[in-house]
């Protein structure tokens, strides 16, 4: 006898899951609430995040250029976008893994502060919020990260402030051609061009840049908004996964690396993370598989820089 499911069997489905989640969640933070201890339940979530939604998918990027199997090598390479680029080695993955390490500990840090001063930094109603609370914290959340990302990006590439911060974010697989760099004044990178990243790279910067660019436009207006906690593990996990897979180097998700690939390729490009302040302020630049086109139109070879824009040193 076959059996279809109509509109309304799928209705009650839905809100029996609903309802399950709301007791689950419920039960979850009342009894954290007796206990005192919604901080440090708050404390644990954010790390089960950064492990499923950073570090999994950054070791899957990898896995994919290193496992043995010739298929799979050939796959990955096709999909690599900077094609000629040097390829990083053992010692390079380690030595990322140690300053990314680095780094997430002075975010755990901040975190582990905050369980230990017994401060709730978002709100844990029992009730789950609504779809459309959901829509709108999230939504608000993205605008201000990527105000806050641009500006604070731009910042990093004044020349007053590259070399000595956000350099290191962008030389990853450089440290051996540091001398060649010093030797030609090569401040932006300009002749070395061993500078695509991978996945796991998202967090390879200075801790200065890692505070400044990477914790504070996420946390800071999620702080401000005082959005749901679950509101705010949704944009944790949407913008940990983003950072990984446009750092990747792989144009798999409708080539959604490319945007930001171009801005390690060439250095004075794609600032943000969707490109509408880039638009606005001319720094926007595209390439399609032919050429490169910036995003008002214009057309120029394969090779080509526009020279407007790389020569901006600072925000205008």
């Amino acid at each position: 006898m076959e059996y279809s499911m109509s509109h309304n069997d799928a209705s009650h489905i839905f809100a029996a899951a609903i309802s399950d989640i709301q007791g689950f969640w419920t039960t979850l933070v009342e009894s954290h609430r007796a206990s005192h201890t919604i901080p440090a339940l708050d404390y644990t979530i954010e790390q089960i995040v950064s492990l499923l939604t950073f570090w999994l998918p950054c070791t899957i990027f990898v896995l994919l250029e290193v496992l043995p199997i010739p298929a799979l090598r050939r796959w990955s390479k096709r999909h690599r976008l900077q094609q000629n680029a040097a390829p990083w080695t053992a010692g390079d993955l380690w030595h990322c893994v140690l300053v990314v390490g680095r780094n997430q500990l002075i975010s755990s840090g901040i975190g582990l502060s905050k369980v230990l001063r017994g401060k709730q930094s978002h709100s844990f109603e029992p009730p789950i919020p609504s779809i459309w609370r959901v829509l709108w914290e999230f939504a608000a959340c993205f605008a201000a990260r990527e105000v806050l990302f641009y500006y604070s990006h731009r910042l990093l590439h004044h020349r007053r402030v590259y070399s000595w911060v956000h350099k290191v974010h962008h030389r990853w697989v450089c440290r051996i051609l540091l001398l060649y760099m010093v030797l030609f004044d090569d401040v932006d990178g300009k002749l070395c061009r061993f500078t695509a990243p991978i996945a796991l790279s998202a967090q390879y910067a200075h801790p200065v840049e890692h505070i400044v660019a990477n914790l504070l436009p996420i946390a800071l207006p999620a702080q401000i908004l005082r959005i749901h906690a679950l509101t705010w593990y949704a944009v944790s996990c949407g913008e940990l996964l983003e950072t990984s897979i446009v750092h990747s180097g792989f144009d798999f998700f409708a080539r959604l690396a490319e945007f930001h690939d171009l801005h390690h390729e060439l250095f004075r490009v794609n600032f943000g993370a969707v490109g509408v302040l880039d638009w606005y302020h001319g720094t926007a630049f595209y390439r399609s598989r032919s050429c490169k086109v910036n995003l008002e139109g214009s057309q120029v070879r394969a090779g080509e820089v526009n020279t407007n824009i790389m020569n901006q040193d600072k925000i205008e």
